[in-house]
């Protein structure tokens, strides 16, 4: 899954502080529905979504389960890192005096209006497209039939994430929704790279042209230190072996 740590230092371009940019940029996650990443630093983390903004309390609300422990344990530590991807942008900003409030309509977690927003090109890690020759794919669960496995074409992949080429038809029926958790997902990149994960749905892509299709932009869930140093190792080969076949 992408860091969800602070980069120090951070460029000022990176910083937002204006109270109207922020408002927006929250509103903009309210109305989209946007599936929010709540991380502790300890490696606890926690999926909702923003459900009320109130300006004059200058706090607010997100949906939250109390029976939740981990939810419990994140809020009793006080630092609560929350994570949101709009389009192509990952925003990132710290949950000031976070608490669970039990109420008649339900449960939800409080925090204070933030003050400062990070906003980072999502983009950021290096892509390579795999090369024709190794036919990589993804294993993943067929949604709709249990004991059945689907085979998907990548597109491209990078350190913190991977784009899933389905068909257009299969996207529909499938539950597929952005913040959907896929497991246990198998990435087939060459003969010696094999990695077994979890994938975080980020984004769903209707593609253009003949072949149609959907892109499914997904986040690596809680990455291992192995699967990390395989994955790196894959990407530096492959930019390698582009540039000699460039080359000739």
């Amino acid at each position: 899954m992408p860091t969800l740590t602070p980069p120090e230092p951070t460029p000022p371009e990176l910083s937002l502080k204006a109270p109207a940019e922020i408002l927006g940029l929250l509103r903009e996650i309210q109305d989209k529905g946007v599936v929010l990443t709540l991380a502790a630093p300890d490696g606890g983390h926690y999926s909702t979504t923003l459900a009320a903004i109130d300006t004059v309390s200058q706090s607010l609300s997100f949906s939250a389960n109390t029976v939740d422990r981990s939810l419990h344990l994140m809020v009793e530590t006080g630092d609560v890192i929350a994570v949101a991807y709009l389009d192509r942008i990952k925003l990132q900003f710290q949950l000031a005096n976070p608490l669970l409030v039990n109420g008649v309509q339900g449960s939800t977690l409080r925090a204070d209006l933030p003050q400062e927003i990070f906003r980072f090109q999502r983009r950021s890690a290096y892509r390579v497209q795999p090369l024709d020759t190794t036919a990589p794919r993804a294993t993943l669960p067929h949604p709709n039939s249990s004991g059945q496995h689907l085979y998907l074409r990548i597109l491209d992949v990078s350190a913190s994430g991977v784009a899933l080429l389905a068909p257009a038809e299969l996207v529909v029926q499938a539950p597929w929704q952005v913040g959907a958790l896929i497991a246990p997902v198998q990435l087939q990149l060459d003969r010696s790279t094999h990695l077994e994960l979890r994938l975080r749905v980020q984004h769903v892509s209707l593609l253009a042209g003949s072949a149609g299709g959907v892109q499914l932009g997904c986040a690596f869930d809680e990455l291992s230190t192995l699967a990390a140093r395989d994955l790196q190792r894959y990407i530096d080969q492959t930019q390698k072996r582009r540039r000699v076949l460039q080359t000739r």
